[in-house]
């Protein structure tokens, strides 16, 4: 779809980068459209629970699991980043505009252990996003179990 609208013989105005010219003539977010969910930051507790993350008293080896609606076999993963403050740039899975608007997306974030890996929060099914959402390019989740925040980049492909 074309990135700049005019209608009735109008001077055309830029739709941005996330939104694109829609068969009414008007910007708007193309449901077909694919974009990509990539964890990129989060702060997590100080403890879990009380206790100590790891067991050398070492932060958390924080991965995230992202799940998309519509792609199963595109659900992502995020390299574990030992710190409490981590940030990734590889991971994530893709999705129609559609289909994150109506079904949401999923996520579970861990603390990556040798024998068994720790929940930070529990799985989590993620509705509500809004084309604002698309046009900021991201999303900041709210606290949950030991996770304090965590931001979603989503970009258009």
């Amino acid at each position: 779809m074309p990135t700049a609208c005019g209608r009735g013989g109008g001077a055309c105005q830029g739709c941005g980068t996330a939104l694109a010219c829609l068969t009414n003539g008007a910007c708007g977010l193309d449901p077909q459209g694919v974009w990509k969910l990539q964890p990129i930051s989060a702060q997590i507790a100080a403890d879990n629970n009380g206790s100590s993350w790891d067991a050398d008293n070492s932060p958390p080896d924080v991965f995230v699991v992202v799940g998309c609606p519509g792609n199963p076999d595109t659900s992502g993963q995020t390299l574990s980043v030992e710190s409490y403050t981590p940030t990734w740039s590889t991971g994530g899975c893709t999705a129609t505009a559609a289909d994150l608007l109506s079904r949401g997306f999923g996520l579970q974030v861990w603390d990556e252990d040798t024998f068994a890996d720790d929940t930070i929060t529990a799985a989590l099914s993620l509705t509500g996003l809004t084309q604002a959402h698309f046009e900021a390019g991201a999303v900041d989740l709210n606290p949950s179990g030991g996770l304090v925040s965590l931001r979603i980049a989503l970009q258009k492909q």
